[in-house]
């Protein structure tokens, strides 16, 4: 697996390119970091909201603004890293 900080980069950006959205567990689970810390030292813009509460199903932080404006279509959301990485997988996203 490549670093944790191009995963992740990977992750979200196959999450904004579908309109996904996915847990922090279930994001966390796949780079194998707590999930506290999946989002540390990332912009609070519209590519990074896909990622949100298991809570809540937002992201934790945002403003209205910073939050995409298609996050609310798509009403599946990936919640464990179990399907994160089948998700993944289906999309041909390339961790390793």
């Amino acid at each position: 697996m490549k670093s944790k900080s191009i995963c992740r980069a990977r992750i979200i950006s196959a999450l904004d390119k579908h309109m996904q959205r996915a847990t922090y567990g279930a994001v966390a689970g796949v780079i194998q970091l707590p999930a506290r810390s999946v989002m540390q030292g990332l912009d609070k813009n519209q590519r990074n909201s896909w990622v949100v509460s298991n809570r809540t199903l937002l992201p934790t932080g945002y403003s209205d603004t910073q939050i995409h404006p298609q996050h609310l279509l798509n009403s599946e959301i990936i919640e464990t890293p179990e399907e994160l990485a089948a998700w993944l997988k289906e999309k041909l996203v390339d961790l390793d």
